[in-house]
């Protein structure tokens, strides 16, 4: 494809900070849909149990999974802040059409239709900062940005119960978090649109989204137009079918293509079983993050009133923690062993301690122990989130790492972080209704979640002796060989 420049003010730190930004926006509504739990304003208006509840933070998986191969593989032909706009776009209405819901079927449909925008920025972010990053800092750089997943759903607690209470309606968060993301939609839109070479027009123009116009295409191109001063004319019904059969040859290649590369990456041994690792590591996290404040509230039903509400506690410690623990764990690989093995070996370290401190937190029924087991087990959930990135993005060649990312996208929702909310909240009505107490029923419950984070240290242990002998991909392609000029980075060849 022709080459296109971002302008010279989007520099590498300032992109950085928006996609910060934006990740931040885009996590919010998980909280909003936590903190909700708690204030029952979408369980009461509907008359939704548990399980119908914590569908609502799973259901954006419908979305997701349609649109993350799509959007990774036509990095291929159009610009990922072009695809990461139309993403944010569509995220936008969605998340306003949550708060203009109508009804719980409108609400789900809503929330699915949130999947298609999460897509297209989180699959094509990480790729894009990891290319752009100084090479010594790499993982520091995806810390800060994956930090802003636990603050942003942190702040949805926090902002989304506060607003809930001041407006007196769960409306309000997602109408003002679809308002705080749609400036940033138009701008990556605005941003990755093709500059203009004096009067001669376009320098070369953007791709549309499954008919994006190659070298090749406009080689044939010019020649067809050279053939056609000639005097060669094509009638209607010839242009129409050569137009068709444009769109069924390009849907069809795409479709192999997508195979093809689909194939190679799962090919990679250390990235297959690094992906087995985050399905179980986000199994724990879907239920902390989503139900963790209504087992609160029900093991702690007297505890948190006055001075503190659950979701306030949970919003300030995952901010913490989330801060922190994810800039530590990006800082500690930068400095101890940036590479594929020294990141898995980190990982497994910290998911395996993380483990056995949240199981002994939820069996603690005395606060503060709880407050402070708690907060030194999500210390060790989040440092997890730099390594882990890096690790399956450094086990498959730059070009594909795109696509690695929409496949750990769609692998870790649709069997990690999608059924465990409401399987979780199943389990709680099922315990309830066999006349279990509710901090019985919700211990059990978090237990049992807990497990899945042990489960991935046992992958990343693994994953870690293979990681010895296999080739690490963050050494082939380094950011000084774009400055210099001698290649351009993969995702930014457009």
């Amino acid at each position: 494809m022709g080459k296109e420049r971002l302008p010279e003010w989007f520099t590498p730190k300032l992109t950085l900070l928006l996609f910060c930004f934006i990740a931040t926006c885009n996590y919010m509504d998980r909280g909003i849909i936590a903190a909700n739990a708690v204030k029952t304003g979408i369980g009461e208006l509907f008359g939704l149990n548990n399980f119908q509840y914590f569908l609502l933070p799973s259901v954006f998986m419908v979305g997701l999974l349609v649109a993350s191969p799509i959007f990774a593989q036509l990095t291929r032909k159009s610009h990922p802040l072009f695809l990461m706009g139309v993403g944010m776009a569509v995220w936008v209405l969605a998340t306003a059409g949550c708060g203009l819901a109508w009804s719980y079927t409108s609400l789900l449909v809503f929330r699915m239709i949130v999947g298609v925008g999460e897509a297209s920025f989180i699959c094509l972010a990480g790729p894009f900062i990891e290319e752009v990053a100084p090479p010594a800092s790499k993982t520091t750089w995806l810390a800060v940005f994956y930090m802003c997943i636990p603050s942003g759903t942190a702040l949805g607690y926090v902002v989304g119960g506060a607003l809930t209470d001041l407006s007196h309606s769960w409306r309000t968060p997602f109408l003002i978090e679809a308002a705080l993301m749609a400036p940033f939609a138009v701008m990556s839109l605005m941003v990755s649109r093709p500059a203009k070479q004096g009067s001669a027009g376009p320098s070369s123009t953007q791709a549309p989204l499954l008919t994006g116009r190659g070298e090749e295409e406009d080689k044939t191109e010019s020649c067809q137009g050279r053939h056609l001063e000639e005097g060669e004319e094509l009638g209607l019904g010839q242009m129409e079918a050569r137009e068709t059969r444009g769109w069924s040859v390009e849907v069809g290649e795409f479709g192999r293509q997508w195979l093809k590369d689909t194939r190679e990456v799962l090919s990679y041994k250390v990235f297959a079983v690094a992906c087995l690792g985050y399905i179980m590591y986000t199994v724990t996290t879907g239920v902390l993050l989503n139900a963790g404040p209504s087992a609160g509230a029900a093991i702690f039903p007297n505890d948190f009133q006055g001075w503190l509400s659950i979701d306030e506690f949970f919003g300030g410690v995952t901010i913490l923690t989330g801060i922190v623990g994810t800039a530590a764990g990006g800082m500690l690989l930068d400095r101890l062993s940036p590479t594929m093995h020294g990141a898995m070996v980190l990982s497994a370290a910290f998911a395996g301690g993380s483990s056995a401190l949240f199981m002994l937190c939820f069996n603690i029924h005395h606060l503060t122990s709880f407050i402070v087991v708690f907060v030194l087990g999500s210390l060790g959930m989040f440092a997890v989130s730099a390594p882990v990135n890096a690790a399956y993005m450094w086990s498959v060649p730059s070009e594909l790492r795109p696509l690695s990312c929409a496949l750990v996208i769609m692998c870790i929702h649709v069997f990690g972080d999608v059924p465990s909310p409401p399987l979780a909240g199943l389990l709680v009505d099922s315990l309830l209704e066999r006349g279990y107490p509710a901090h019985t029923a919700w211990t059990i419950a978090m237990t049992i979640g807990f497990g899945g984070i042990g489960l991935a240290a046992v992958f990343w242990g693994i994953a870690s002796i293979m990681a010895r002998t296999a080739h690490d991909y963050r050494t082939k392609d380094t950011i000084e060989d774009v400055i210099s000029g001698e290649r351009t980075a993969p995702i930014l060849q457009h």
